[in-house]
């Protein structure tokens, strides 16, 4: 395992040509649901997880993922090897767009330009994940802490069958924990 910076692992994935797997490993603050809003949720919140507040949780995750893939591309074969007309796939805004634009796996903010690594996630494959209340160092349930977290809702402009929809992960530069890239594992610091 070789140490790098986070601006290293930058230039890495600007540069990385062609189609490939990678393994990301990451530290993350969870979204949760209302619990600045509605006053009953940090206590049910607190009885259900053991946690002071929900900004002690981290989120540890680690993914399969695929770099280098062209995502209209990749929705347009789909919709064709389910026999669906590639016109079903509604192009829409996104808040981000390629580094420079041509990257495939960077983005950037469109207002921010805050810089963001583009993965697909490997088909059939879930992400590892795991939640830690980092005041106390312990996991935390994941069915506890699951009805506290925003849920995640597939994409509905893609056409594809219910299940089948592609699925991109956007990870902030300073989430980045460790990578596995080309039988290579660089631990970011």
């Amino acid at each position: 395992m070789r140490m790098i910076s986070a601006i290293e692992a930058v230039k890495m994935m600007d540069e990385y040509k062609g189609h490939g797997f990678v393994h990301v490993r990451t530290c993350t603050e969870p979204k949760f649901v209302g619990y600045k809003r509605d006053a009953t949720v940090l206590p049910a919140f607190q009885a259900a997880t053991g946690c002071v507040h929900p900004e002690d949780v981290k989120k540890y995750s680690e993914y399969n993922a695929q770099l280098g893939l062209s995502y209209p591309d990749l929705i347009e074969r789909r919709l064709v090897s389910q026999g669906k007309d590639t016109t079903e796939y509604e192009r829409g805004e996104t808040w981000h767009e390629p580094v420079d634009g041509g990257s495939r796996n960077l983005r950037q903010h469109k207002g921010t330009k805050e810089k963001y690594f583009f993965l697909f996630l490997t088909a059939n494959t879930f992400p590892n994940v795991r939640y830690v209340d980092n005041k106390r160092g312990v996991e935390i349930d994941k069915e506890a802490i699951k009805p506290f977290l925003v849920k995640k809702t597939p994409p509905k402009n893609q056409g594809l069958d219910a299940g089948t929809e592609v699925e991109v992960q956007t990870l902030k530069l300073e989430s980045l924990v460790s990578l596995k890239l080309s039988g290579e594992e660089y631990l970011i610091r």
